[in-house]
């Protein structure tokens, strides 16, 4: 009797709540390959802006650590943000009474085409390194991933298999033992109307 309940009531819940758990593990691997692929991807965004915008009329100098309120995940790749970043520039460095970057200023006002065309090659740029990025990282942490995965869905498809069989063979030697006893009410049916004859 144990077993009959071991067989038929535990084995399918087991087999559900393997199923439900593996499907809430995808998801969770799923969403943290996601963030560290967004994490990875504004890195590198962020870094080529800094390396672009600091490349333009020695404005790295200038701004020196200040870039991280400048350049954000969120701004990185927004084409405007080359234009925004120098005008904070030239407003913060060349409207004051100290006017010590007197060089970098007559540049800015001077060739404005000369600085900001550029600077809005520096957005592109960025959004591509953080594509790029997003991408790589999102590949090779789905490569790491698979193989997790893969073995997991292993063990439920062979548990799932298992039970399967369990329930062929059960069907099957009911069918049989169904079969016998059939024909041994069919043999004592024959008995009793011999004996009544």
């Amino acid at each position: 009797m144990c077993a009959c309940g071991l067989g038929g009531g535990v084995a399918p819940v087991w087999s559900l709540v393997s199923c439900l758990w593996y499907e809430k593990w995808s998801q969770y691997i799923i969403a943290k390959v996601l963030e560290e692929a967004i994490d990875d991807s504004n890195e590198a965004g962020i870094a080529k802006a800094i390396e672009g915008l600091g490349s333009l009329h020695e404005l790295g100098k200038l701004v020196g650590d200040n870039w991280s309120n400048i350049v954000t995940p969120e701004t990185y790749s927004n084409p405007n943000l080359p234009s925004s970043a120098l005008q904070w520039v030239n407003i913060t460095m060349c409207y004051n009474e100290s006017n010590e970057n007197v060089l970098f200023c007559n540049a800015i006002q001077q060739t404005r085409q000369n600085v900001f065309v550029p600077a809005s090659k520096v957005a592109a740029d960025a959004d591509e390194a953080g594509k790029i990025a997003y991408s790589a990282t999102e590949k090779s942490e789905l490569l790491k991933t698979a193989s997790a995965t893969n073995a997991l869905s292993t063990a439920i498809i062979s548990s799932v298999l298992s039970i399967i069989v369990i329930v062929l063979v059960m069907v099957i030697i009911y069918l049989i033992l169904r079969y016998r006893r059939k024909k041994k009410m069919n043999k004592k049916l024959q008995y009793t109307k011999l004996l009544n004859q």
